[in-house]
């Protein structure tokens, strides 16, 4: 070994880092002070870019649509209306239907059976509601009450009340 030759490190020595790398290399304030600005305003435009999206997405529920689809043997109904008008929804469906508070959750996902031996498929959710009936597995009362319950949604939600 020649006197006041260093052997490069075993990190040099492997091409993980070049000869002429520092590790005690300062950045400048002024550097430090620009990626901060930097790094701040990608904080900001990523909370305003999200902020934006859920406002629009929550605030842009104002249209109501009802479907009602009837095959030879199902009846199904798909309503869409605005998330706070679920309550009213609920409490509709409680009194056309003469149940006490079955619909009193927001979120439901169950094959219901009321009183009278009507069964039928839900799923709701804040805004949303889905029915489907077997008319093969109810009578024809059950039938005509659920496309009642149907037919006045469309009136209830589309008269404002």
């Amino acid at each position: 070994m020649k006197l006041g030759f260093q052997e490069p490190c075993l990190v040099h020595r492997m091409g993980f880092f070049p000869y002429f790398f520092d590790r005690h290399v300062k950045i400048s304030p002024m550097k430090k002070i620009f990626l901060f600005l930097v790094l701040c305003l990608v904080v900001v435009a990523c909370f305003v870019s999200y902020t934006f999206h859920r406002v629009l997405h929550f605030n842009n529920d104002h249209d109501i649509s009802i479907k009602i689809k009837e095959t030879g043997s199902m009846y199904q109904l798909y309503a869409s209306y605005q998330r706070n008008r679920t309550y009213r929804v609920q409490r509709f469906m409680d009194a056309q239907l003469h149940t006490h508070d079955l619909f009193r959750n927001a979120r439901m996902d169950a094959a219901v059976t009321l009183d009278d031996k009507t069964n039928f498929y839900i799923k709701t959710s804040p805004g949303s509601l889905y029915i489907k009936l077997n008319r093969d597995e109810n009578n024809e009362e059950a039938y005509f009450r659920i496309k009642e319950l149907g037919e006045q949604l469309k009136l209830q939600l589309a008269g404002g009340n």
